[in-house]
């Protein structure tokens, strides 16, 4: 009985909710005349802009003020009236306090301020510090704001710094308890720092440990949330960032490198996974990440515009399988070679800038460089077993060695210690890389009884047997 009750009430507000949701301007007194315009007169790039605010922000609203907050809809003026209307919704619904309506209402006006910025920010200019002020004061409703008090006397573009204002915005709109930004600083990987156990943290401030594991998880959910909030004002915010030049480039590596230069210039300590998401929040709308295997310590961002040229994610998988593969020894690839293969389309006025980006991958990826003659070196990643050097050997001499050789190299290069009987007995061991001639203790690759027509291995009357049979 209860549940068809609270089915019915559900259908009857629904209907409301519709009717007055999909009313004429009249409806709406709030988006009647100036307001109104001044949206009809925003471009397709700023409504998206205003959806993706109101939908970040919708985030961060008390549960009985969510629900009753619709932004499925491409149509700004539809979620704009849907939004104003849930006002008058509560005066319908009972057990819904002041405190809510009043919620909305900030939301809504936060809102109109949003739009009333961006509609007339045209250009940027040096006293422009105080409309991102503005702007960043309602995306985080912060009510005492100012860019000049908690970072420079006076700003210009290109004086401010990022993490810094990101390390503010961390403290007094992310996370507002000292207690939980503790927990966060000392837990998660948002910083440079030893983490400390959860048993550690649930000793220090009181608690179980499946709190302090819950607190800690929401609290990353949070920050990242609210990290994105600043998507809404990237284009605004970028040029008087110190390193807003960056987000001109063609890609963006992120590396403990460039994450320590950072952190040293502006006095934080943030992580480099931290680091890379706040680059890719600013950069989101030109850039695309590339994924690096599951490295929380290397982020590459590209152009989109490049990716119609080249499949980066596919020559990123290769060097993931480069990095990864079971590699005992160094060796050296063609640059050009290699990165040929994944061409989608021929423009030659991008082509230096796809090369460009793709040696920083290289270099990202696999900590080398691309030489002058075009190479670049794939870097062991293992310690080579005995019959492996072995084998290296005789690949760089390219023909049969007799053992006292291969001893000799053995113990010259890699102070190999035993006796060259024991080196014997781990190439007969391996018959299927190694062939021996006769009984003379000289030794070659099998392969190569398939690649060089004056060599066959085996004892003569292997030799014999095999003539007399063809």
């Amino acid at each position: 009985m209860k549940k068809e009750k609270v089915k019915r009430m559900s259908i009857f507000y629904e209907k409301i909710f519709d009717k007055q949701s999909i009313g004429n301007s009249e409806d709406s007194p709030e988006l009647n005349g100036q307001f109104k315009k001044v949206i009809d007169k925003l471009n397709n790039v700023q409504k998206q802009k205003v959806i993706n605010f109101i939908e970040l922000s919708a985030v961060y609203l008390s549960t009985k003020a969510k629900s009753q907050v619709d932004t499925r809809s491409e149509n700004l003026l539809l979620i704009l009236r849907r939004i104003e209307n849930s006002f008058g919704r509560y005066a319908i619904i009972k057990n819904v306090g002041h405190n809510t309506k009043e919620e909305l209402k900030v939301f809504f006006m936060n809102i109109k301020k949003y739009i009333e910025i961006i509609s007339s920010y045209k250009a940027i200019n040096l006293e422009d510090e105080k409309v991102l002020e503005e702007l960043i004061s309602i995306i985080y409703n912060l009510k005492k704001f100012s860019i000049q008090h908690y970072f420079y006397p006076t700003i210009k573009k290109g004086n401010l710094q990022l993490f810094k204002l990101v390390e503010y915005l961390f403290k007094n709109s992310y996370i507002k308890k000292q207690r939980d930004f503790d927990i966060i600083y000392s837990s998660t990987i948002f910083f440079r720092t030893d983490r400390k156990k959860l048993k550690n943290l649930a000793v220090d401030y009181e608690m179980t440990n499946e709190r302090v594991r819950q607190l800690k998880v929401s609290y990353e959910k949070v920050v990242l949330q609210k990290l994105r909030l600043l998507s809404t004002i990237s284009d605004y915010m970028i040029p008087f960032l110190t390193n807003g030049d960056i987000f001109t480039l063609s890609h963006i590596a992120v590396s403990d490198a460039f994450s320590e230069k950072n952190n040293k210039e502006q006095k934080t300590n943030f992580s480099t996974y931290f680091i890379a998401k706040v680059i890719s929040v600013l950069a989101g709308e030109q850039y695309s990440e590339i994924k690096i295997g599951n490295d929380i310590d290397k982020f590459f961002f590209v152009k989109k515009e490049l990716l119609q040229i080249y499949d980066y994610q596919k020559f990123s998988a290769y060097l993931y399988k480069l990095s990864t593969i079971r590699n005992p020894f160094d060796y050296k690839l063609h640059f050009d070679t290699v990165i040929a293969k994944n061409y989608i389309s021929k423009f030659k006025s991008k082509k230096e800038m796809v090369e460009s980006s793709l040696k920083n991958l290289v270099e990202l990826y696999l900590d080398t460089k691309v030489d002058k003659d075009g190479n670049f070196v794939v870097n062991a990643n293992v310690r080579p077993k005995l019959y492996e050097i072995i084998e290296d050997i005789l690949k760089k001499n390219d023909s049969p060695m007799h053992i006292s050789a291969i001893f000799k190299i053995l113990k010259e290069k890699y102070h190999y210690r035993r006796t060259p009987i024991a080196v014997c007995g781990i190439i007969n061991s391996r018959t299927d890389l190694f062939i021996s001639f006769s009984k003379t203790s000289t030794f070659g690759l099998r392969e190569w009884e398939k690649k060089k027509a004056d060599i066959k291995g085996g004892t003569i009357r292997d030799i014999v047997e095999e003539y007399f049979k063809v």
